[in-house]
């Protein structure tokens, strides 16, 4: 069963990059775990992966990530 869905990145002021794929594919499965739609969970996800870009380093400072959908 393949599963297919789009989201839309977002325009921010990237930093760093390191663990953006990462910070996507937990975003991702945090989403669907929570029983958000894929489209839906890819949106999340591609805020998560966003939120990761806008600073050095894995360490997200409070209220930075996005409230999932």
């Amino acid at each position: 069963m393949a599963l297919a869905a789009e989201a839309l990145g977002l325009a921010v002021t990237v930093v760093d990059t390191n663990g953006a794929g990462d910070a996507f594919a937990a975003g991702l499965l945090a989403a669907r775990l929570r029983g958000v739609a894929l489209p839906q969970a890819a949106g999340y996800a591609a805020r998560v992966a966003a939120a990761a870009c806008t600073h050095d380093g894995m360490q997200y400072p409070p209220g930075l990530l996005p409230r999932p959908d």
